[in-house]
């Protein structure tokens, strides 16, 4: 067990080793309730896909590998021009 110190606003740090352990990153959301006299963090999963922003140079990378119907690459440098 690790002892963790409330700071201003209510605010703790996970500790990295269970936050690696219950798969939590950053932006993660977390239910929080008391029951019984402690505090219950439970991970919430979301129940679809998350899509998360990909810089344009990481698709030149990916490009070719997934075939959308459209042109990857060209669509992210006009949006990113």
């Amino acid at each position: 067990m690790q002892v963790v110190r409330v700071r201003q606003k209510g605010q703790v740090t996970l500790p990295k080793r269970v936050r690696k352990k219950l798969g939590i990153e950053e932006g993660d959301l977390l239910r929080v309730e008391a029951e019984g006299g402690q505090v219950v963090l439970e991970p919430l999963r979301p129940t679809r896909p998350v899509v998360r922003p990909v810089p344009a140079e990481h698709l030149r990378e990916a490009a070719g590998l997934v075939d959308l119907g459209g042109n990857a690459l060209e669509d992210s440098e006009a949006v990113f021009e």
